[in-house]
């Protein structure tokens, strides 16, 4: 992800170990790990944005254990920032709550399907499923116009020759480790069904049939 040019990742309660180990910058301010921070500033085109993240934590967990240590870090590093993101992996429901009480998010970036809406002052914006769609986010500075939209990744948009080359070398291990290979139903985690070839067949048959 690095390679692909990601600034910082916000993890899931249970995805902190293996993603710890990259040198990416995982943001949470709700879970303290050792491999966590609770929000990074990145100054772009002179423009200093400010991002946090909000996990899905491991076990059972209240409103409360979420918004109470966001509103803390928002209130810091809102005097930094000239723009506010949140990144966060939970449920829809859960991110319209926050969007609801927390106060200075300007754009919060979901991992959830969805269309774009506002509530308050703080745009919502949501993923696309399986990567299928590349988003895209525009804001003109100061007076904070915004636009949005995603762009499908399709058979017209060429591959970026490295990341290719990191994929091609991964299908031949799957294709020489039977650990990979189709066989009985997985278990799922989290409801990820990434796991097994069988699931990575509708949208890489080339792959798949290799």
């Amino acid at each position: 992800m690095r390679k692909m040019g990601y600034d910082a990742i916000c993890p899931e309660g249970d995805e902190i170990d293996l993603l710890s180990r990259s040198s990416i910058t995982l943001i949470s301010t709700n879970i303290h790990a050792t491999a966590t921070v609770p929000s990074v500033i990145k100054q772009i085109g002179g423009v200093q944005i400010g991002i946090l993240g909000l996990s899905k934590p491991e076990g059972a967990y209240s409103e409360e254990m979420l918004i109470t240590p966001l509103q803390k870090e928002l209130s810091r590093i809102r005097k930094e920032a000239d723009i506010v993101l949140l990144l966060s992996n939970l449920s829809t429901s859960e991110i319209r709550e926050v969007a609801g009480r927390a106060r200075g998010i300007d754009y919060i970036i979901s991992s959830e399907s969805g269309d774009r809406e506002k509530i308050g002052d703080t745009h919502l914006l949501f993923s696309s499923p399986k990567g299928e769609k590349l988003g895209f986010l525009a804001v003109k500075l100061p007076s904070m116009k915004t636009s949005s939209g995603s762009i499908l990744l399709g058979d017209d948009v060429p591959d970026d020759q490295e990341i290719r080359s990191i994929l091609n070398q991964f299908y031949r291990t799957v294709a020489q480790d039977r650990g990979f290979q189709r066989g009985g139903k997985l278990r799922s985690l989290n409801g990820n069904r990434y796991i097994g070839s069988e699931e990575c067949r509708s949208c890489h048959a080339d792959e798949y049939e290799q």
